[in-house]
């Protein structure tokens, strides 16, 4: 298996995680090393005692060389969760920036766009990304309010299934339309991105019978 640092206090680390803090150039030196080849798959996807891989911590720095570095090579598994069940794509929903969100949505496309990707798995807390950025939940979104240009990102792209319930029952898009900011231009172009994803069901029933359709006109 791959090599793990010795100290206890890196909580089952491997180089490469701590790479995968520093700069790119190391990551790809880490990469190239014969001993990394021998067995790569172990490496790329080795999770520490947190379950977090490589790439979720890149993800999590918001650093896109090192995680396209890293996505670049065959073996990586893109779809591994941490012990909270978030995959590096859910990383995203932590910590979402009020400025230079550009960046945000160049890793969300990056991981998007990898062929392996699945942007609709459930994390500990019973949501799906799409879920998770659309909510004002503490744990899962820091900043002031929701991030609707993100949102209107990840609503666009036909992986990405806007039909999945959370815990309680509820669809990305029933969430965004119960959200309080109604008059927020951003949230409705969020919004009209959602309706015209491909696998959208605007009529799905929320837990409380209404459909989407019903709620719209309640808001009015």
């Amino acid at each position: 298996g791959p090599t793990r640092l010795p100290a206890e206090t890196l909580a089952g680390k491997t180089a490469l995680h701590l790479a995968a803090n520093m700069t790119p150039e190391i990551v790809t030196l880490l990469l190239l090393h014969p001993s990394t080849q021998t067995s790569a798959p172990e490496i790329l996807n080795c999770r520490d005692r947190n379950g977090i891989t490589p790439l979720s911590i890149a993800v999590r720095n918001r650093n896109l060389e090192i995680v396209e570095t890293l996505l670049q090579h065959p073996d990586i598994d893109v779809n591994l969760p941490d012990n909270n069940m978030q995959t590096p794509l859910q990383m995203l929903a932590e910590r979402i920036p009020t400025t230079k969100i550009e960046e945000t949505i160049r890793l969300a496309s990056a991981l998007l766009h990898h062929p392996s990707i699945q942007p609709n798995l459930i994390n500990k807390s019973g949501d799906t990304l799409l879920h998770s950025v659309i909510k004002k939940s503490p744990l899962l979104h820091r900043a002031t309010g929701v991030n609707w240009q993100l949102v209107a990102f990840l609503a666009k792209n036909a992986k990405i299934n806007p039909n999945v319930r959370d815990a309680a029952g509820w669809t990305p898009l029933q969430i965004a339309l119960k959200h309080a900011d109604r008059r927020d231009q951003a949230k409705a172009i969020a919004i009209t991105a959602l309706l015209m994803n491909p696998n959208i069901d605007p009529n799905l029933p929320g837990p409380d019978g209404c459909t989407p359709v019903w709620q719209g006109m309640e808001d009015r």
